[in-house]
């Protein structure tokens, strides 16, 4: 950088190092990032139950992230969100800032059709637009392992 007067003259050099941004959405359920399984039979009284699960998203990048999909494909039946405007217009702010990790509430259940002693594997699929190419990305799913 120069800084310069009519009379006066300085250069002044320094780094400038630049860092690509990570961009990192985490997701788990109750806790779980992988493979999360509820009974939903109650042995006492033989019929299913209902089991809440806590979803959680945390920005773990230096940008926002907004567009954020969820997805639980062919298993509408056993997972439901109870919130379901929770995904309209979902942005997490970036890393350290207030917003940059939200969480709903997702029910688990059977339908009528399942059979006693089944499972029934879904998977929570969560996608986002990357906010560094604008392309859609995609976190690693998490397996709900559902025992009837």
């Amino acid at each position: 950088i120069t800084f310069s007067t009519g009379f006066w003259k300085q250069l002044i050099q320094f780094n400038l190092n630049v860092v690509e941004a990570l961009i990192k959405l985490n997701l788990t359920l109750d806790g779980s990032t992988t493979l999360k399984k509820y009974t939903l039979k109650n042995e006492p009284t033989g019929l299913y139950e209902t089991k809440n699960a806590l979803l959680k998203l945390e920005n773990e990048s230096a940008l926002a992230i907004e567009n954020i999909l969820y997805e639980t494909p062919e298993c509408d039946e056993y997972i439901k969100l109870i919130d379901t405007s929770f995904f309209a217009q979902l942005t997490l702010a970036e890393k350290g800032k207030n917003g940059n990790s939200k969480t709903t509430t997702l029910q688990i259940t059977a339908p009528p059709t399942a059979l006693p002693g089944a499972e029934k594997d879904c998977l929570i699929e969560i996608t986002y637009l990357d906010p560094k190419t604008n392309d859609v990305a995609q976190v690693d799913p998490i397996t709900v392992q559902i025992e009837t």
